[in-house]
């Protein structure tokens, strides 16, 4: 059984400096510090000198809260590639992963955390597509189609409920992130995550509508790469997800 001690917030961050602020600052106004383990952000080579500057120049308000600030440069490519390398040093209880750009509402992580409070074991998600959330007014109009019909698509192919397939804001366990064998680097991870995951027979708690109201859009080009992962995930068997030496028993599974 896996108990809610603290959460680890990952933030992978490249060109952002006032959001990413924004983004950090509503953490901290949002979360006890009992319930904040760190605050790791994932920073890439080619960050821009005053995305660096924006990361260092938050350090002081995060660590005065007793929380820890890990400034973690990214060994791995790409978006996925910095999620995955701040996963591998996560040491809270539970993982959130936020957009530096304000895409993934920071005043959604309390209800979050209550949730994973009470159901420790389970997922629990954000979601665009449920009742109360929206795309938002900045989305394009042509990609909102596009979504909707690629979100129904998963959802006949896997035969599963999940609205919001290609938006994992939500709070894992750790111990879930971590026993997983990753492959996609670039934004793709963002539909492995959630698919391994159901594949695993995992929970999943589609409880908290979200607005997206900033962030970046992925091109068709991207979008069209979550096709792969998809594909192949469906007839992945649950030892060839994990990585060698971790069983489904020990992630909590009954």
């Amino acid at each position: 059984m896996i108990k809610f001690e603290n959460v680890s917030i990952i933030i992978p961050t490249m060109y952002e400096t006032s959001e990413f602020e924004k983004v950090v600052g509503l953490c901290l106004e949002n979360v006890a510090p009992s319930d904040l383990k760190e605050i790791i952000v994932v920073y890439s080579p080619r960050s821009s000198l005053e995305n660096v500057a924006s990361i260092d120049k938050i350090r002081t308000i995060v660590e005065e809260t007793g929380a820890s600030y890990i400034k973690l440069l990214q060994t791995r490519k790409f978006m996925g590639g910095a999620m995955r390398d701040g996963i591998d040093i996560a040491r809270g209880s539970h993982i959130i992963i936020m957009d530096a750009g304000m895409a993934t509402d920071p005043n959604l992580v309390p209800q979050m955390i209550e949730l994973a409070k009470k159901y420790p074991n389970d997922i629990i998600k954000a979601s665009r597509i449920m009742k109360g959330g929206s795309l938002g007014n900045g989305y394009d109009p042509l990609k909102k189609i596009w979504n909707k019909f690629s979100q129904f698509v998963i959802s006949i192919y896997y035969l599963h409920r999940l609205m919001d397939f290609t938006f994992p804001y939500w709070i894992v366990p750790t111990r879930y992130y971590q026993a997983v064998e990753w492959k996609e680097d670039k934004h793709p991870f963002n539909i492995e995550s959630v698919l391994k995951f159901l594949k695993l027979g995992i929970k999943i708690r589609e409880a908290i509508p979200a607005v997206q109201t900033g962030g970046t859009q992925s091109g068709y080009k991207e979008t069209l790469g979550y096709f792969k992962p998809m594909l192949k995930i469906r007839f992945m068997r649950k030892k060839n997800i994990l990585k060698d030496g971790v069983s489904i028993q020990t992630l909590g599974e009954k």
